[in-house]
């Protein structure tokens, strides 16, 4: 082989080395392309009015997360505050007793404040059972309708009779160690599913 013509393996060399200086040169113009996007105002305003969504079982909400997602459930809109509190407007909605954040918004947790979860339970016309472990358990049927019945049940363990006749479609159970947090689990369960998705901020 002559002089002037490359080997295989120089050949092979050569190839490698211009792959390695493609990927140096794609790497440059990546972390270039990173730090124009930090330095550029309008972008990273935008991305800061990204909200990440993580999905989560129902059964596991608690807290801020928990609130968020009855406050979905309620239609009630609602701010995440820096502190990572859920807030909601006191002007729009004044029937909302809470525990004031300044002149304009209040906290809203109704699996902690009683005087805004009770309402709830007494509207979805929950049914509440202390286990003998000391777990609460909430439990809704969609079908009940009789108040009578509601008022008769709330505070009993149902019998095995009642569980059978109400298929699985139309019964939502839900534990925790506090009947708010009980019952709260419950209504999201009962009106977004066994897993909903919330911001990603409430669960860190």
């Amino acid at each position: 082989m002559g002089r002037g013509c490359p080997t295989h393996s120089a050949i092979r060399i050569s190839l490698k080395s211009e792959a390695v200086l493609r990927w140096l040169a794609q790497t440059v113009a990546h972390e270039k392309l990173i730090a124009w996007t930090l330095s550029n105002p309008t972008i990273t305003a935008l991305w800061k009015g990204i909200t990440i969504m993580k999905f989560i079982r129902t059964s596991q909400l608690v807290g801020p997360a928990l609130d968020w997602a009855v406050a979905t459930c309620e239609a009630i809109a609602i701010h995440i505050g820096n502190d990572g509190r859920v807030t909601f407007d006191r002007e729009k909605h004044p029937d909302i007793p809470c525990e004031e954040v300044d002149a304009q918004f209040g906290v809203y947790s109704p699996s902690t404040i009683l005087e805004q979860g009770t309402p709830i339970i007494e509207r979805e016309r929950m049914i509440l059972v202390n286990k003998p472990n000391g777990e609460w358990h909430a439990i809704k049927d969609t079908r009940i309708d009789d108040r009578r019945h509601w008022e008769q049940h709330r505070f009993t363990n149902p019998t095995s009779r009642q569980r059978k006749s109400r298929p699985d479609q139309f019964l939502f159970i839900c534990a925790a160690v506090t009947p708010l947090l009980a019952a709260m689990r419950c209504h999201v369960a009962a009106r977004l599913g066994d897993e909903i998705a919330v911001p990603d901020e409430l669960l860190t």
